[in-house]
């Protein structure tokens, strides 16, 4: 990792960030409701509507697992506009997973892909846990772009 890290706090300050960007977060009686309605030029539009909550005791995650995979992520990936992909590690805590309930009352992020999201979902829940970041830098070789026409 690299010598200097830059504190980025909780990991509900990122959340947070994206919300602002996509929709609306709201909680209620225990249960977090997700709001987003993507109107991005040139992309068709979008809708997501959902509400989860956790449903029972924290776990950690066993390596080897799905959960693990899902979950033991220390790097962010990102691209400018000109579709140059950067790299940025993180450190944190494991996360203390719990089993969750969601009620998704719309999802049409994938429909223009021929995505169909009405199966039944995998679903964790996680506290908010202090992230650290470091600067992202240019990835380079193959892939180091993406090609914004996929």
């Amino acid at each position: 990792m690299a010598a200097s890290p830059c504190a980025v706090g909780n990991s509900d300050d990122m959340v947070q960030a994206v919300i602002r960007t996509l929709g609306s977060r709201s909680q209620d009686d225990g249960s977090t409701r997700y709001q987003s309605h993507r109107t991005h030029t040139g992309q068709p539009p979008a809708d997501f509507d959902a509400s989860y909550r956790s449903t029972g005791e924290t776990f950690a995650a066993q390596r080897g697992s799905l959960e693990h995979w899902l979950t033991a992520r220390y790097c962010l990936y990102s691209s400018n506009r000109k579709g140059k992909l950067y790299r940025g590690e993180i450190d944190h805590p494991p996360w203390a997973l719990s089993p969750a309930s969601c009620e998704i009352r719309t999802n049409t992020m994938g429909s223009h892909l021929g995505f169909d999201f009405t199966g039944t979902p995998h679903l964790l829940h996680a506290d908010a846990i202090d992230v650290h970041a470091w600067w992202a830098t240019g990835c380079e070789g193959f892939g180091a772009t993406r090609n914004r026409s996929e």
